[in-house]
């Protein structure tokens, strides 16, 4: 075992003939190293999520106004669950940014002060110092919120498409009902016109036929004292007639 430590039980030759020996210290430093990394990492992901679900939580007991314990079954925990919607991953996204910058940042400063300006000394503290395993989540945050962002953009590009059919659609059923309603004003148009034209034909018929009655009592005032000679007492009968019915 101390031969493997050591790396002299392991060794392979690369493409150019050269001898490589397994260092097994180096590869359990490298394995510490990372797990060293991954801590604050993992702490940073574990009290974002925990905040999220915690206000999502608060905001359901709010809305459903429950007061007891047997009340949280009312509850829908799909939407406190801080996995897979837009907003857990902008907040990640956010705070593994923040994280990463200033463990950058740290890193930077605390290297060019012990470099004292040698910038191969500089680059070994800051390759040192840089939390690798941050950084990854990082570029996993960013690169989840762009496709997140992508995925929305198109299907909210789909949707844009969508109503713009729908709207196109509705627009010429708009103008079919206004060419419908067109013909009906024509038709009441044409309807009018008619009763119209009925009425004043009635009219004039009425003012005939009152012409015609108007001549003929005029004809019958003159004829009186004829028809009164040539049949005595008839004007008494038809008066009679009238007003007796």
């Amino acid at each position: 075992m101390s031969e493997v430590f050591k790396g002299n039980a392991l060794s392979i030759r690369d493409g150019n003939g050269d001898l490589v020996r397994f260092d097994l210290r180096a590869e359990i430093g490298l394995a510490y190293e990372l797990g060293r990394q991954a801590v604050p990492v993992i702490l940073n992901e574990c009290i974002v999520r925990g905040f999220y679900f915690i206000r999502r939580l608060s905001a359901e007991i709010k809305e459903k106004n429950i007061s007891r314990f047997e009340d949280l079954r009312y509850i829908d925990w799909k939407k406190t669950l801080p996995f897979k919607n837009r907003t857990i991953v902008r907040m990640l996204t956010i705070s593994t940014t923040t994280f990463t910058l200033l463990d950058l940042a740290d890193a930077t400063v605390r290297s060019a002060f012990k470099s004292g300006g040698n910038l191969a000394v500089f680059m070994k503290g800051f390759l040192l110092r840089v939390n690798f395993v941050g950084v990854g989540r990082c570029a996993l945050a960013i690169g989840t919120d762009v496709a997140m962002g992508i995925k929305r953009s198109r299907l909210r590009n789909q949707r844009i498409k969508a109503m713009s059919r729908q709207i196109h659609l509705l627009n010429a059923k708009v103008f079919y009902l206004q060419a419908d309603a067109w013909v009906a004003a024509e038709n009441t148009e044409r309807t009018i016109s008619e009763a119209m034209e009925l009425m004043e034909k009635a009219a004039a018929l009425r003012l005939a036929v009152w012409q015609q009655n108007q001549q003929s009592l005029e004809e019958i005032g003159r004829l009186s004292d004829e028809v009164e000679m040539q049949n005595p007492g008839l004007i008494d009968e038809i008066n009679d007639i009238l007003k007796w019915g």
